[in-house]
Protein backbone atom coordinates (compact mmCIF):
# COMPACT_ATOMS: atom_id res chain seq x y z
CA UNK A 1 0.00 0.00 0.00
CA UNK A 2 1.21 3.54 -1.12
CA UNK A 3 2.43 5.71 1.79
CA UNK A 4 2.59 9.31 2.08
CA UNK A 5 -0.44 10.67 1.40
CA UNK A 6 -3.44 12.42 3.33
CA UNK A 7 -5.57 10.00 3.94
CA UNK A 8 -6.87 6.16 2.69
CA UNK A 9 -10.22 5.24 1.19
CA UNK A 10 -11.28 2.13 3.87
CA UNK A 11 -12.40 -1.06 1.69
CA UNK A 12 -16.00 -1.60 3.37
CA UNK A 13 -16.80 -5.35 1.77
CA UNK A 14 -17.03 -4.06 -1.92
CA UNK A 15 -18.10 -0.62 -1.13
CA UNK A 16 -15.46 2.10 -0.57
CA UNK A 17 -16.15 3.72 1.87
CA UNK A 18 -16.02 8.12 1.34
CA UNK A 19 -13.14 9.37 2.32
CA UNK A 20 -11.44 12.63 1.20
CA UNK A 21 -8.19 11.70 -0.71
CA UNK A 22 -5.56 14.12 -1.69
CA UNK A 23 -2.72 13.24 -3.97
CA UNK A 24 0.58 13.99 -2.30
CA UNK A 25 2.41 12.81 -5.16
CA UNK A 26 6.06 14.46 -5.41
CA UNK A 27 4.95 16.91 -7.68
CA UNK A 28 1.08 16.68 -6.98
CA UNK A 29 -0.77 20.78 -7.36
CA UNK A 30 -2.41 22.18 -4.40
CA UNK A 31 -4.17 19.54 -2.46
CA UNK A 32 -7.49 21.41 -3.43
CA UNK A 33 -7.64 20.10 -6.87
CA UNK A 34 -6.65 16.64 -6.51
CA UNK A 35 -8.89 16.12 -3.27
CA UNK A 36 -11.85 13.25 -4.11
CA UNK A 37 -14.72 11.12 -2.70
CA UNK A 38 -15.44 7.87 -4.34
CA UNK A 39 -17.02 5.02 -3.74
CA UNK A 40 -15.98 1.84 -5.38
CA UNK A 41 -19.02 0.46 -7.34
CA UNK A 42 -16.35 -1.61 -9.49
CA UNK A 43 -16.97 -4.77 -8.13
CA UNK A 44 -13.22 -5.10 -7.90
CA UNK A 45 -12.58 -4.88 -4.81
CA UNK A 46 -8.61 -3.80 -4.84
CA UNK A 47 -8.93 -0.41 -5.40
CA UNK A 48 -7.54 1.50 -2.35
CA UNK A 49 -6.73 4.91 -3.14
CA UNK A 50 -8.54 7.78 -5.06
CA UNK A 51 -6.97 10.64 -7.18
CA UNK A 52 -8.65 13.31 -9.24
CA UNK A 53 -8.07 14.01 -12.75
CA UNK A 54 -9.65 15.37 -15.75
CA UNK A 55 -12.64 16.54 -13.23
CA UNK A 56 -13.55 13.14 -12.32
CA UNK A 57 -12.62 10.79 -9.34
CA UNK A 58 -10.36 7.58 -9.95
CA UNK A 59 -9.34 4.68 -8.27
CA UNK A 60 -5.99 3.31 -7.62
CA UNK A 61 -5.48 -0.52 -8.31
CA UNK A 62 -2.95 -2.47 -6.00
CA UNK A 63 -2.34 -6.17 -5.33
CA UNK A 64 -0.24 -9.07 -6.12
CA UNK A 65 -0.26 -10.81 -9.23
CA UNK A 66 -3.07 -9.78 -10.46
CA UNK A 67 -4.06 -9.24 -14.23
CA UNK A 68 -2.94 -8.24 -16.97
CA UNK A 69 0.29 -9.90 -16.57
CA UNK A 70 0.41 -11.15 -14.00
CA UNK A 71 1.50 -8.18 -12.49
CA UNK A 72 1.86 -6.56 -9.07
CA UNK A 73 0.60 -3.13 -8.97
CA UNK A 74 1.31 -0.33 -6.85
CA UNK A 75 -0.99 2.30 -5.43
CA UNK A 76 2.29 4.83 -3.97
CA UNK A 77 2.34 8.42 -4.89
CA UNK A 78 5.40 8.15 -7.00
CA UNK A 79 3.33 5.11 -9.10
CA UNK A 80 0.36 7.16 -9.68
CA UNK A 81 0.47 10.86 -9.34
CA UNK A 82 -1.16 13.69 -11.08
CA UNK A 83 0.29 17.27 -11.52
CA UNK A 84 -0.18 20.12 -13.65
CA UNK A 85 1.36 17.83 -16.48
CA UNK A 86 -1.62 15.59 -16.32
CA UNK A 87 -1.94 11.96 -14.85
CA UNK A 88 1.61 9.52 -14.86
CA UNK A 89 1.50 6.16 -14.66
CA UNK A 90 4.54 4.49 -13.90
CA UNK A 91 6.35 1.05 -13.70
CA UNK A 92 9.44 1.13 -11.70
CA UNK A 93 11.69 -1.21 -8.97
CA UNK A 94 10.59 -1.58 -5.72
CA UNK A 95 12.98 -3.43 -3.38
CA UNK A 96 13.36 -6.17 -6.35
CA UNK A 97 9.82 -5.98 -7.53
CA UNK A 98 8.78 -4.50 -10.83
CA UNK A 99 5.39 -2.96 -10.04
CA UNK A 100 3.14 -1.45 -12.58
CA UNK A 101 0.03 1.25 -12.55
CA UNK A 102 -3.70 1.23 -13.25
CA UNK A 103 -6.58 3.66 -12.30
CA UNK A 104 -10.04 3.07 -13.18
CA UNK A 105 -12.64 6.19 -13.15
CA UNK A 106 -15.18 6.21 -10.41
CA UNK A 107 -18.00 6.54 -12.85
CA UNK A 108 -19.07 4.11 -15.52
CA UNK A 109 -19.87 6.49 -18.94
CA UNK A 110 -21.57 3.51 -21.39
CA UNK A 111 -21.44 4.92 -24.80
CA UNK A 112 -20.40 8.13 -26.26
CA UNK A 113 -16.84 9.29 -27.03
CA UNK A 114 -13.43 8.54 -24.93
CA UNK A 115 -10.62 11.25 -26.10
CA UNK A 116 -7.27 10.72 -24.40
CA UNK A 117 -3.98 12.52 -24.78
CA UNK A 118 -0.76 11.45 -24.37
CA UNK A 119 2.49 13.42 -24.33
CA UNK A 120 4.71 10.33 -24.72
CA UNK A 121 6.70 8.97 -27.01
CA UNK A 122 4.43 5.56 -27.75
CA UNK A 123 6.80 4.12 -30.04
CA UNK A 124 9.75 4.22 -27.48
CA UNK A 125 8.07 2.46 -24.68
CA UNK A 126 9.96 -0.82 -23.74
CA UNK A 127 9.39 -4.00 -25.42
CA UNK A 128 8.04 -5.15 -22.71
CA UNK A 129 5.54 -2.10 -21.34
CA UNK A 130 1.86 -1.91 -22.34
CA UNK A 131 0.33 0.85 -22.34
CA UNK A 132 -3.56 0.69 -22.61
CA UNK A 133 -6.88 2.68 -22.31
CA UNK A 134 -9.87 0.38 -22.01
CA UNK A 135 -13.46 -0.51 -20.68
CA UNK A 136 -14.01 -3.33 -18.19
CA UNK A 137 -16.93 -4.64 -15.87
CA UNK A 138 -14.73 -6.76 -13.61
CA UNK A 139 -17.95 -9.32 -12.11
CA UNK A 140 -19.75 -9.53 -15.79
CA UNK A 141 -18.60 -12.01 -18.40
CA UNK A 142 -21.38 -10.90 -21.10
CA UNK A 143 -19.36 -9.25 -23.97
CA UNK A 144 -15.81 -10.37 -22.63
CA UNK A 145 -16.56 -7.96 -19.53
CA UNK A 146 -17.81 -5.14 -22.53
CA UNK A 147 -13.72 -4.63 -23.20
CA UNK A 148 -13.09 -2.14 -25.18
CA UNK A 149 -9.37 -1.71 -25.67
CA UNK A 150 -6.58 1.17 -27.00
CA UNK A 151 -3.60 -0.50 -26.51
CA UNK A 152 0.18 -0.05 -27.08
CA UNK A 153 2.45 -2.98 -26.81
CA UNK A 154 4.74 -4.97 -30.23
CA UNK A 155 3.64 -7.94 -27.50
CA UNK A 156 0.08 -7.64 -28.66
CA UNK A 157 -1.48 -9.25 -32.06
CA UNK A 158 0.23 -8.13 -34.97
CA UNK A 159 0.17 -5.47 -37.44
CA UNK A 160 1.82 -2.48 -35.55
CA UNK A 161 2.76 -1.77 -31.61
CA UNK A 162 -0.38 -0.06 -31.95
CA UNK A 163 -3.98 -2.20 -31.60
CA UNK A 164 -7.54 -1.44 -31.20
CA UNK A 165 -9.74 -3.79 -30.29
CA UNK A 166 -13.33 -5.02 -29.79
CA UNK A 167 -12.80 -8.10 -27.02
CA UNK A 168 -16.26 -9.07 -27.35
CA UNK A 169 -16.36 -8.55 -31.05
CA UNK A 170 -15.95 -11.58 -33.67
CA UNK A 171 -14.06 -9.22 -36.07
CA UNK A 172 -10.36 -8.99 -35.92
CA UNK A 173 -8.48 -6.33 -33.78
CA UNK A 174 -6.55 -3.55 -36.26
CA UNK A 175 -2.57 -3.00 -35.77
CA UNK A 176 -0.95 0.20 -36.57
CA UNK A 177 2.45 1.98 -36.35
CA UNK A 178 2.96 3.50 -32.81
CA UNK A 179 2.53 7.13 -33.55
CA UNK A 180 6.04 8.84 -33.30
CA UNK A 181 4.86 12.45 -31.89
CA UNK A 182 5.65 13.61 -28.82
CA UNK A 183 1.91 14.98 -28.59
CA UNK A 184 -1.11 12.66 -29.59
CA UNK A 185 -4.63 11.86 -29.20
CA UNK A 186 -6.69 8.54 -29.51
CA UNK A 187 -10.54 8.12 -29.51
CA UNK A 188 -12.94 5.24 -28.74
CA UNK A 189 -16.27 6.50 -30.21
CA UNK A 190 -18.44 3.50 -28.71
CA UNK A 191 -22.54 3.74 -30.54
CA UNK A 192 -24.78 0.67 -30.39
CA UNK A 193 -23.63 -0.12 -34.02
CA UNK A 194 -20.41 0.64 -34.51
CA UNK A 195 -17.27 1.13 -32.65
CA UNK A 196 -15.02 4.32 -34.17
CA UNK A 197 -10.93 3.77 -32.89
CA UNK A 198 -8.43 6.43 -34.19
CA UNK A 199 -4.98 7.58 -32.60
CA UNK A 200 -2.86 10.07 -34.17
CA UNK A 201 -3.39 9.18 -38.21
CA UNK A 202 -4.29 5.88 -37.39
CA UNK A 203 -8.33 4.79 -37.47
CA UNK A 204 -10.34 1.79 -37.62
CA UNK A 205 -14.16 1.64 -37.35
CA UNK A 206 -15.95 -1.84 -36.32
CA UNK A 207 -19.36 -2.55 -37.00
CA UNK A 208 -19.71 -6.27 -36.41
CA UNK A 209 -21.35 -8.51 -34.25
CA UNK A 210 -20.65 -8.44 -30.59
CA UNK A 211 -20.40 -4.84 -30.16
CA UNK A 212 -21.33 -4.35 -26.22
CA UNK A 213 -24.14 -2.82 -24.72
CA UNK A 214 -23.28 -0.39 -21.85
CA UNK A 215 -23.75 -2.11 -18.67
CA UNK A 216 -21.07 -1.34 -15.25
CA UNK A 217 -17.97 -1.16 -17.19
CA UNK A 218 -15.85 1.36 -16.27
CA UNK A 219 -12.99 3.27 -17.88
CA UNK A 220 -9.52 1.81 -16.77
CA UNK A 221 -6.35 3.40 -17.73
CA UNK A 222 -2.66 1.33 -16.62
CA UNK A 223 1.12 0.69 -17.60
CA UNK A 224 1.48 -2.61 -17.15
CA UNK A 225 4.50 -5.42 -17.94
CA UNK A 226 3.45 -7.72 -20.32
CA UNK A 227 3.75 -11.71 -18.85
CA UNK A 228 4.90 -9.31 -15.88
CA UNK A 229 8.52 -9.83 -17.10
CA UNK A 230 10.81 -6.83 -16.39
CA UNK A 231 11.48 -3.91 -19.12
CA UNK A 232 14.03 -5.21 -21.36
CA UNK A 233 16.12 -2.23 -20.88
CA UNK A 234 16.39 -2.64 -17.13
CA UNK A 235 14.78 1.07 -16.82
CA UNK A 236 11.66 2.72 -15.37
CA UNK A 237 8.98 3.51 -17.63
CA UNK A 238 6.58 6.90 -17.36
CA UNK A 239 3.55 7.66 -19.79
CA UNK A 240 2.07 10.61 -19.07
CA UNK A 241 -2.04 11.08 -19.91
CA UNK A 242 -2.10 15.00 -20.35
CA UNK A 243 -5.83 14.90 -20.63
CA UNK A 244 -9.46 13.00 -20.79
CA UNK A 245 -12.49 13.81 -22.27
CA UNK A 246 -15.76 12.12 -22.32
CA UNK A 247 -18.56 13.33 -24.70
CA UNK A 248 -21.82 11.31 -24.99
Amino acid sequence: MGRGWRCRCLVVGLVLASATCADRSPTAPDPGETSCQAANLTGDPRLTRCVRFAGADWLVKAGNRLAPGPNTFSDAPDAVWVDSAGLHLRISNRSGTWTSAEIVRAAALGYGRYEFQTTTRLDQLDPNAVLAFFTYNYPDPAFAHREIDIEFSPRIGGGGAGHFVVQGGAGPSFGFAAPVAAVVTHVIDWRQDRIAFSSGDASWVYAGSGIPAPGGEFLRLNLWLFGGQPPVSGAAQEAVIARFRFDP
